[in-house]
């Protein structure tokens, strides 16, 4: 006498009998390339270090300095707060 195999249920709807196939089989993240890399070798940092220059600029000397035509009151650019806006008619001080 054979032995019948039970009975299987028809599969759920919304309910998937298998898990639906890896594409491609086996691969879960196939977009993220290995890391290229030599045996042995020491990884490569991600950001290299800028290039420093072979002799730093030395200051000079202290000696007497240029004088600022925005700072030296004998300039003709040293100008009161009345002529910064020259179309501007002025306005009498106080306090409000």
């Amino acid at each position: 006498m054979p032995i019948e195999p039970p009975e299987i249920p028809p599969a759920t709807p919304g309910n998937p009998s298998e898990p639906p196939p890896e594409n491609p089989p086996g691969n879960p993240q196939p977009e993220i390339p290995p890391p290229i890399q030599e045996p042995g070798e020491l990884p490569q940092p991600e950001e290299l270090p800028g290039r420093m220059p072979d002799e730093l600029p030395m200051r000079g000397p202290d000696g007497p300095r240029t004088p600022s035509p925005a700072t030296d009151s004998d300039s003709p650019l040293a100008r009161s707060e009345s002529d910064m806006n020259p179309g501007e008619p002025e306005m009498p001080r106080g306090t409000i």
